[in-house]
């Protein structure tokens, strides 16, 4: 099987597009996880979700900087 049949991406078209659009618009909760690089278990955390007055999504959590030291530590965070 090749690399772009196994992708679990799929094609994106206009009413994908806006789906996501009303679902950012909508949410007001979301999660993040990543691997414990000291543990190798898995971690997440809620966060916040809001856009601005430009429509760009933004978020917020208490526990960023355990966030950031889970995606810095695998290279994510790039």
């Amino acid at each position: 099987m090749t690399e772009a049949a196994r992708s679990p991406f799929q094609p994106v078209d206009d009413v994908v597009r806006q789906a996501a659009r009303a679902l950012r618009g909508e949410a007001r909760h979301a999660a993040l996880a990543c691997i414990d690089p000291d543990t190798g278990a898995p971690a997440d955390s809620r966060v916040l979700v809001a856009t601005d007055t430009r429509g760009i999504p933004f978020c917020s959590s208490r526990n960023w900087r355990a966030i950031l030291r889970h995606y810095c530590a695998t290279g994510r965070h790039r």
